[in-house]
Formats: structure tokens, sequence, C-alpha cells
């Protein structure tokens, strides 16, 4: 293979890999997104294998070499190059070398490796000691955990370094000192980039300390004081973000180091011109991709490097108030969240939920902060893959709509709420831990004292008010669950249920996981019953189990709200269930239960109605004329020629005496078996084929149409 092409595919691969490093960092190796990054690092080393080749990237006294062969200057100056060998070499690593029998799960367990800090992998004895447990990966000159003749470089720590530095300036003078500087700063920079850095990051000024530096910057070559600027200024910039948000009093001598080292390596006119250099390039490299996103160009999507830069970029927007270019960017990104791929949404999502972070601190943002809500709205509705990014969303979007509520700007949150409630009733599939995470932000922004204020004006004398606590509520749905649900048990007004029953039925079915938590026999007549009730409204087969057992509760106004829930949810297994009740049933619910099977003309219901005709039961009961009657009733509806043989009987009465199940029943029993019986022979006669005519021999004849019941 040539020279060019080796350089070309390292360069694709170290790019690949410290893009998927960056990933790492930021999302867990399972998330979708971080394992396309991976898959295309692996691939891009695999590249090397085909032929059993390794791959290899060494540290020399005359640059970088991958692959056996020196690396070019130009490609060195690569931003992703540069970070990766800064990375790499930062863990003291002077060889890499990947065995062409690496497999996927090594090679992702390297890139998490790269993703630690180099003083907690130093704590466990180095990045040699780290990856021991990877058969084919080799540092150093040599296979992790295997001994060889070639030791790995040990690197001086800032402790020991901060001692010998103290015991020099202390002993030397004169000539000596002059001569322990050029050969002490000459070692300092043939060692790897942590030593360097960790004699940067020493206060070096006055004397001594101050020679000694001038040493060590004057040896090192443009290309490792480029990478050494740019690695110390990313720590930098990120310690610098994390002591505004919570530092540790621990962190804070790393935090001195790291600032020490950054105006140790900016204090020479080389350094000054090298960053001026690099700011410059990055922002050409900024101002190229803005004009790209601008222009709407989608390539712009797939620049990492870019990507990169955003969050920052947007901070400079706000610390200047540019309302103009903030609004740009949130509506190129938001159009990419919603439109573009899978990949694209994965890195604009948490670049955008950190910008929402950014307008919630200020209240000057407000404007920007709504604008950006109903973006991150729309994409939590669409989104199709949970992840942590999605979860932080969901969070955010509860405390802007708690925020503007708070500020009595309920209005303005109700694309959040109607989201939550679309996704928690299930109008559009979503993975559990979406819904999960869309009940949880409605049920923590409905606070207690917000739900109290909108109920008691749901059951004031207020017109006005009782209309918009009630749409209130209905947006707040499950969240205002609870307080409505203990409210309707405890009133003992009517109205006040109804009104309450109401605002429950508008909610819809994201109101069902309450009511399946709330409905139990032992709770008031009334409040079982209006929840039995609700049931029916919007409650599917699946909820029948729920039901059914209530048709046996103690009072009777209960067992018919129940009867009357199956019978709206329907279904075959309603009609299963209302049919195995009859025998059991009370008198006063088989009249009910009696009128619903004929309503849905069940002809499994026959053969029960004739044996409770004819049995002794009924003729003991009570109600014996009126469910007779119901039963004829029923029969009729259904169309049942069987029962012609029993109805006729008792409509002629033709053995008095004898017909057991006839004894003493009224004349409205035997009109009902007459209406009955016409019934029957009417659909019976309208669905059979007509014999007599012209056609009757034709064997193509169509068989006449079924009558309707009458």
């Amino acid at each position: 293979m040539a020279t060019s092409d080796i350089q070309e595919k390292a360069v694709g691969a170290m790019i690949a890999m410290n893009a998927a490093i960056q990933r790492i960092r930021l999302f867990p190796v399972s998330n979708p997104s971080t394992v396309d990054y991976i898959d295309k690092a692996y691939e891009a080393i695999s590249d090397f294998f085909k032929d059993d080749a390794p791959f290899s990237v060494q540290k020399t006294d005359h640059g970088v070499g991958v692959c056996g062969e020196p690396l070019e200057e130009k490609l060195l100056r690569k931003a992703q190059v540069a970070s990766f060998l800064d990375l790499l070499f930062g863990f003291g690593v002077r060889r890499l070398v990947m065995d062409h029998r690496l497999d996927r799960p090594e090679f992702t367990k390297f890139l998490e490796l790269l993703t630690e800090k180099p003083e907690s992998v130093e704590k466990r004895g180095g990045a040699a000691a780290a990856v021991a447990h990877l058969d084919h990966v080799l540092v150093d000159g040599g296979p992790a955990g295997e001994k060889t003749g070639n030791a790995p470089e040990q690197t001086l720590g800032p402790a020991a370094i901060e001692a010998m530095l103290f015991s020099l300036e202390a002993i030397l003078e004169g000539a000596d000192r002059e001569a322990v500087c050029r050969h002490l700063g000459r070692a300092v920079v043939s060692r790897d980039d942590e030593t360097v850095c960790n004699f940067l990051s020493r206060k070096m000024e006055g004397g001594f300390r101050e020679r000694l530096l001038t040493v060590i910057l004057d040896g090192i070559d443009n290309v490792r004081y480029e990478r050494l600027l740019a690695g110390i200024r990313r720590k930098r910039e990120a310690m610098a973000s994390k002591r505004g948000i919570s530092a540790h009093a621990e962190e804070t001598p790393s935090l001195d180091a790291v600032d020490a080292a950054w105006r140790n390596v900016t204090r020479s006119a080389r350094g000054k011109r090298l960053l001026e250099s690099m700011n410059r390039g990055a922002n050409n490299r900024i101002k190229s991709g803005m004009e790209r996103l601008f222009k709407s160009e989608k390539t712009v999507f797939q620049d990492t490097e870019f990507l990169m830069t955003l969050p920052d970029v947007i901070d400079r927007f706000l610390a200047k108030g540019n309302q103009n270019a903030m609004e740009g960017v949130i509506e190129r990104l938001s159009e990419a969240l919603l439109s573009e791929g899978r990949q694209v949404r994965a890195d604009i999502a948490p670049i955008l939920s950190r910008t929402m972070d950014r307008l919630m601190a200020d209240s000057d943002h407000e404007a920007l902060m709504l604008t950006l809500s109903y973006k991150l709205a729309g994409w939590v509705r669409t989104e199709t893959e949970m992840s942590r990014t999605y979860g932080r969303v969901c969070s955010q979007l509860r405390d802007v709509a708690r925020l503007l509520i708070q500020n009595e700007k309920f209005d303005s949150c109700r694309h959040i709420l109607k989201i939550f409630n679309f996704i928690h009733a299930g109008r559009v599939r979503k993975e559990e831990g979406m819904v999960v995470a869309a009940r949880k932000a409605l049920e923590e922004i409905a606070a207690p004292q917000l739900t109290a204020v909108y109920l008691e004006n749901l059951l004031s004398g207020d017109e006005g008010a009782r209309k918009q606590a009630t749409d209130r509520l209905v947006l707040l749905g499950a969240g205002a669950m609870d307080a409505l649900l203990h409210r309707l048990g405890e009133s003992p007004a009517r109205k006040e249920r109804s009104r309450i029953i109401r605002v429950i039925y508008l909610m819809g079915k994201t109101a069902l996981p309450k009511l399946e938590e709330a409905v139990a026999q032992e709770a008031p007549w009334y409040y079982v019953r209006n929840l039995i009730l609700l049931f029916g409204k919007f409650g599917t087969e699946a909820h029948l189990p729920t039901i059914t057992p209530f048709l046996e509760h103690r009072d009777l106004r209960v067992r018919r709200e129940a009867l009357n829930s199956i019978y709206a949810i329907g279904g075959q297994e309603g009609r299963r269930r209302v049919l195995e009740a009859l025998p059991q049933a009370d008198d006063e619910l088989k009249l009910n239960i009696i009128g619903l099977l004929g309503a849905w003309q069940e002809r499994e219901a026959v053969y029960p109605l004739l044996k409770l005709l004819e049995s002794e039961a009924l003729n003991a009961s009570k109600l014996k004329n009126e469910l007779a009657v119901r039963i004829c009733n029923a029969l009729a509806g259904i169309g049942a020629p069987e029962a012609l043989p029993l109805l006729r009987e008792i409509a002629e009465d033709r053995k008095k005496g004898m017909f057991a199940a006839g004894k003493g029943f009224g004349g409205a029993v035997g009109a009902a078996a007459q209406t009955a019986i016409n019934a029957i022979e009417r659909k019976a006669a309208s669905s059979s084929p007509k014999r007599n005519g012209p056609d009757a021999s034709n064997p193509h004849r169509k068989s006449g149409k079924e009558g309707a019941v009458e």
C-alpha cells in the first residue's frame, strides 16, 4: 500500500476514533447514536486488518509515525487528529498497536479507557496496566500485561516535579544553574506530553524556574506546541465551566494547575502567535459553519467539529444579547431536529437541551425559552427512541411549564401540557419509558397548591371561573387526578361530583391508570358508581376484568352501572361476561341483563333464557311477570325459532295448570309471547328463499334479503 494511502486511512481512523470518544463522553455506549460512532471507528480500524496488518501510532523524537510511516505535518495539523494524539499521548502512551485480531468489544473498552481522566488511569498503574485485560492492544512497545525488555517510560507527577524544582532552586547558583536548566529542559522536552504539561503547570516565575521554562518552550517544535496549547485550553475551558456550577474543594489544585499551565504556555511570543493563529482558524471554521447553517445546507450537520463548537457560539450570542442570531440558530437546529435522520437528531438534541438550560437561567430570555419550548415539545412528540436527552428534555419542559404557571401565564404552556397528554393517552406509539416520562412530567407540573386553587374554582358559583378551571384541570391531566378523585370521594353534593366527573371525562384515556388504582369495593357507592361510569365512557376490553366484579356489588346502583359500562365497551368478551352473570344475578339486575342480551341479539343467550323462563325460581319471583315479558322481548329481538314452542304454549295457554312456568302469568306475558311469535315468524319468512313464481326453478336465483326485526 502506498505511503499516502496508509496515511490517509490512518488519519480517517484517528478522526473516527476521536469522534467516538467524544460521543462516549456524552452518552452511554448502548445509546444507538453512540453505537453508530463506535461502528464507524471500528470499521476504519478494521480496514488495516484485511491483510492481517496491525494499526499503530508511535511518538518519535521527530514527530509522530503511523503504521511505520512518518505522519506529514499538514495531517498533524488537522484538529481532530491533533485532538486524538493529544488525548492518547496524555495517558503517557508512546506507542499504540492494535492487533488484527482485535474484536469490537475490546475496541470499545479501549475507547472507554480514553474517556477517563489521566490521573485516574495513573492511579491504576498507568495505561499499560489499565489495558492489561485487552489481549490485542499493545502499549509502549509490548503487549499489555506482559513483561518486555523495554519498560514503559514513567511520567513524573506534579508533586515530584514541585519537590525537585524546589530543591534545585535552593542549591543551584551561577553557571551550574544555567547548565542544569539546559540539561533538564532538554530532558523534559524528550519526555511525553503529560510530563511536559506537569512541568508547565507549576509556578515558573523568576530565576531558575523562569529560565527552565524558556528552555522547555524553546525546545518544543511548532506542531507539538500547538497540540499542547489546544489540549491545555480544552481542559481549562472544561474546568472553568464546572467551576461555575459546583466545584468541590479537592478540585481546586487541579484548576489552579491548568490555569498555571495556560499562563506559561501563552507567555512566549510564539505561544501568543500560535494562539492567535488557532483562534483565527477556529473563528474561520465557526464562520463557515454558521454561513452553511443559515443557508440551510444539510452537510453542516455532518460537520462534527463545527457542532462541537455550537454550544460556545450560542453562549456568545446570549452574552451579547444577539436575539436575531439566537432565533436563527434555534430555528435551523429545530428544523433538523424534526426532519433529519436519527444520527442528526441525536447530535442536535443535546445542543438544544443545553441551550434551554442557558435560557431558563435568565428571565431576560423568556421569549427565546418559549420559542425553543415549542420546538422541543414537537420533538418529544415525534421522537421514536428513549434516550438520556429525551428524558432530560421532558424534565426541562416540565420546569418551563411550572415557571410559566407560577408567573400566571398558564396559556403559554398549553403546548407542553397537550404534548404530554397526547403521549400519555397513547395517541401515538411510544416506548414505555417515554410514556412514563410524560406521565411523570404531568404529575410534577400539577403541584398540590395549584390543583387546589383550580378545584375550588371548579366548584364555585362563578361560571367563568368554572370554565377556566375545567379547561386547566383537563390540561393538567394525570397530574390533577389525585386531587379530583379525593374530592370526588368526599363531596356530599351531587352537583360537585357531576362537575368533577365531567372534568375526568374530558381527560379521556389519560385518566384510566388513576381510575384503575382508585376503584375499590369498600369505597362509598356513589364514588364507585362514578368511576365505573367513566370506565364505560373510554375504557376498553382490557378493563372488563376490573369492572365485572362490581356486578356483585352490594348496591344495586353500582351493579347496574357496571352492567351499563360492560355494554358500552361491548365486544365478544363483554357479551360473554354478561351472559355468565345471568344465573347468579338478583332479579332486578336480571331485568337489565336480559334487556342487554336482546339488544345485542345474542344467539348464545337463547338456551339460558328459555331455561330461565321454565324455571321454578322465576315462578317464585315477585318480578316473574316483568322478567317473563323481558325474556319474550329478548327472544323476539334475537329471532330464535327454537323458542316458538314454548312461546306458543304461553300465548295460547293450551295446558292450563300443567305448564309450570306459565302458572299465574298475567295477560301481559301472553301478549308479549304472541308478539315475539309474530316477530320470529316474520323474520324466518323473510330470510327463507321463495319457492313460487316463474323463477322458482332457477338454480342460480339468489335468496331473499333478511328482514328487519320489528
